[in-house]
């Protein structure tokens, strides 16, 4: 596995639809060949309109190689000035995760908090 999120920040002559079309694109070609469950369960991508950037995890094989079809598919479709890519650390690059990461841990929290309330009470059922 790779260390890498790259995010791709795009000029104002790219539209946000067709890089969100061709990511689409290079998820297709990643299923011929890692497999589509492979691809389901291993990349993620965010795109976000109002910076025009979008985010690819490629911490994964499927991943890596989703960002690596996505950038030849913008080579092939735009001049190498309509879009730069950086890595990013691993936090810094779906800023909802984090939110959500928060959420998922206060909720189970709370679901073991309730499961040790009934079993010290004696109402868990097997």
């Amino acid at each position: 596995m790779t260390p890498e999120i790259y995010r791709f920040r795009f000029c104002p002559t790219v539209s946000m639809d067709r890089a969100r079309d061709l990511v689409a694109y290079a998820i297709l070609a990643a299923e011929r060949v890692h497999g589509a469950g492979r691809v389901r369960l291993d990349v993620a991508y965010f795109a976000d309109d109002q910076e025009r950037s979008l985010v690819i995890d490629a911490r994964t094989k499927a991943g890596q190689t989703v960002a690596t079809i996505f950038t030849d598919l913008l080579l092939g479709e735009f001049d190498m000035t309509a879009f730069d890519v950086e890595r990013v650390a691993k936090n810094d690059g779906f800023p909802r995760r984090r939110l959500l990461g928060r959420a998922a841990a206060w909720l189970g929290d709370r679901w073991r908090g309730a499961i040790r309330r009934l079993m010290r009470a004696g109402t868990v059922t097997y």
